[in-house]
C-alpha cells in the first residue's frame, strides 16, 4: 500500500518535474546569454578591449582581504576589511565593481592583500562587461541558491511547527524534527555558499554561518541515518540522492581546479538539486506517515466501536452501560434507570425464524432511539434486554415515555409480522437507594421489570384458563 501511494505521488509530480526542467533550461540559456556579453579577465593584469561598453563593470568573487582595482596604475576601486577578524576570517563573496567610462584600452590590475601581504584569493576568473550584463550575470548565478535556499528555510520552519503541532497523531516525530533542522541548515548553507548571505550580513558573521552550516551537514545526515536504524524510509533515499549530487559536484570542482576551466552552469545546480531532493522525500515520508497514522486511528476507532457498540442494533452495549453506571456514581443529580425486556422473543424466533427475532430487536432499538432522543442514554444489555438512563425526568414523564415506546413498538410488530410486539419494564430512581450505586438502582429496576413480566404471564395463564372453561360449558 505504501509503495502504491508513493508511486501515485511520483506520477502526480511529473508535471511539476517537467515544468522544473523547463525552468532550468530557461535559466541556463539566459545565464549563458549574459555570460557571452562579458569578457573573461585572465592573469594578474589584463588590457581592457577597445569596445564601447555602457557603464563598464567588473564581476569578481574572492575569499576576503583588502581589494584594490587599478587601471594603468591608478586606483579606481578600493575596499578594505572592517576588522582584523574579518580580514583573517572571511568567506567567499561576490562583488560588482563599477569602473570609469574611459577604462577601455587601459591595463587592468586586481590586487588582494591580507595584513599587507599580496595574495590571490580569487574564487574564479573575473568577468568584465556592461553593468547590465554583469549585474544580471550575478543575479542569475545566485538565483537557484536564492530560490531553493528560501524554500528550504521556509519549508523547514513550517514543517517543524507542523510536526510539533501534530506530534500526538503522527508517528516518527523525531525523524521529522531532525529533517526540519536539516532543511533549515541546507537553506542557510545555500544562502552563504551562493554569495547571498554577505548582502545581508556583515563579515565575518556570514563566514561563520557558511562554515558552521557546511560542517553540520555531514553529522546531521549521519545522525539521521542512525535514527532510521535500518527502517525503510524515503528520508534515506533523500540522503543518498544528496550525497550523490555532492560527490558529482566535487568531481566537477576538482576538474575545474586542475584544468583551469569554468564549471558548467548546470553542474553548479547539483547542491541545489540534492537539497530539494531531500525536502521532497521529507514531504513524501511525512505524507505516508500521517496517512498511516490516520489509518491506525480509524482502525482503533473501529475496534473501539465494535467493543462498545452492539453490532445488530447499533445501540451501545453492556460495556458502554457499565461505563455510564460508573460515571453516575460520581454525579450528584437525580436520575432514573429503566430495565426493559421484550416479550415473547423466543416464541417469535421458534415460530418465524431468527431473522424475525432480529427484526424485532431492530424495531425495539429504532423505537428507543426515536422516543428517547436527547432525554437520556439507551443500550442493549444482551439478548432481549435493554436499559434506559434518564436524568432529571419526573416520574409521570417516565411513565408517559414508556407508554409511548410500548405503543409504537406494538404498531411496528403489526406492520412487520401482523402480531403486536410488547415489552415489560421496571424503573427506579436514585432517591430510592441514596447510599447505593447505579448498579443497585439498575438491579431494583430489573426486579420490578421481572415482576411485571411475571404478572403478564399470570394474566395470560388466567385468560387462557377462563377461555378453556368457557369452551367446555
Amino acid at each position: 500500500m505504501r509503495k502504491q501511494k508513493a508511486l501515485l505521488t511520483v506520477i502526480s509530480a511529473l508535471p511539476l518535474l517537467i515544468a522544473l526542467l523547463m525552468l532550468i533550461a530557461l535559466w541556463a540559456g539566459t545565464l549563458g546569454e549574459y555570460r557571452s556579453q562579458c569578457y573573461l579577465v585572465s592573469g594578474d593584469s589584463w588590457v581592457v578591449p577597445e569596445v564601447n561598453t555602457v557603464q563598464p563593470s567588473l564581476f569578481l568573487r574572492y575569499t576576503g582581504g583588502d581589494l584594490k582595482v587599478l587601471a594603468d596604475g591608478k586606483t579606481v576601486y578600493e575596499k578594505q576589511t572592517v576588522s582584523r577578524l574579518a580580514e583573517r576570517f572571511s568567506g567567499s563573496r561576490s562583488l560588482i565593481v563599477e569602473l570609469p567610462e574611459d577604462v577601455a584600452g587601459k591595463k587592468l590590475e586586481i590586487k588582494i592583500s591580507i595584513e599587507g601581504t599580496e595574495v590571490n584569493t580569487l574564487v574564479e576568473a573575473p568577468l568584465y562587461g556592461s553593468h547590465n550584463a554583469v549585474f544580471h550575470l550575478f543575479l542569475y548565478q545566485a538565483l537557484p541558491a536564492l530560490v531553493i535556499g528560501s524554500f528550504q528555510l521556509i519549508f523547514g520552519i513550517i514543517f517543524l511547527f507542523l510536526t510539533v503541532g501534530f506530534s500526538v497523531t503522527v508517528s516518527g516525530v523525531a525523524d521529522h524534527i531532525l529533517g526540519a533542522a536539516i532543511c533549515i541548515n541546507f537553506g542557510m548553507w545555500l544562502f552563504s555558499s551562493g554569495g547571498i548571505l554577505p548582502l545581508f550580513m556583515r563579515t565575518p558573521y556570514d563566514t561563520i554561518v557558511e562554515i558552521g552550516t557546511s560542517l553540520l551537514i555531514l553529522p546531521l545526515l549521519l545522525f539521521m541515518l542512525y535514527t532510521l536504524n535500518n527502517r525503510r524510509s524515503y528520508l534515506e533515499v533523500g540522503i543518498w540522492i544528496f550525497a550523490a549530487c555532492m560527490v558529482f559536484y566535487l568531481i566537477f570542482a576538482a576538474s575545474e581546479s586542475m584544468n583551469n576551466v569554468r564549471m558548467h552552469d548546470l553542474a553548479t545546480l547539483l547542491p541545489n538539486i540534492g537539497c530539494i531532493s531531500f525536502s521532497v522525500t521529507q514531504i513524501l515520508n511525512y505524507y505516508l506517515n500521517i496517512t498511516a497514522s490516520y489509518a491506525r486511528q480509524e482502525e482503533y476507532m473501529s475496534l473501539t466501536e465494535k467493543a462498545y457498540i452492539d453490532a445488530l442494533t447499533g445501540l451501545p452495549n453492556r460495556k458502554s452501560a457499565d461505563n455510564v453506571f460508573r460515571s453516575l456514581n460520581s454525579t450528584a443529580g437525580s436520575y432514573c434507570i429503566v430495565s426493559m425486556d421484550l416479550d415473547n422473543l423466543k416464541i417469535i424466533n421458534d415460530t418465524y425464524g431468527h431473522e424475525a427475532g432480529d427484526s424485532m430487536l431492530k424495531a425495539a432499538s429504532d423505537t428507543l432511539i426515536e422516543c428517547v432522543g436527547e432525554l437520556g442514554f439507551r443500550a442493549r444489555m444482551g439478548g432481549d434486554e435493554f436499559v434506559l438512563v434518564l436524568k432529571r425526568v419526573p416520574e409521570n414523564a417516565v411513565q408517559s415515555l414508556l407508554e409511548e415506546i410500548e405503543e409504537k413498538l406494538n404498531g411496528a410488530g403489526i406492520v412487520r409480522h401482523r402480531i403486536p410486539y410488547s415489552i415489560s419494564y421496571g424503573y427506579a430512581f436514585r432517591e430510592e437507594r441514596r447510599k447505593g450505586t447505579a448498579l443497585d438502582i439498575y438491579n431494583l429496576a430489573d426486579e420490578r421489570m421481572y415482576e411485571q413480566k411475571s404478572e403478564k404471564k399470570r394474566q395470560r395463564i388466567l385468560e387462557a384458563t377462563l377461555a378453556q372453561e368457557g369452551r367446555s360449558h
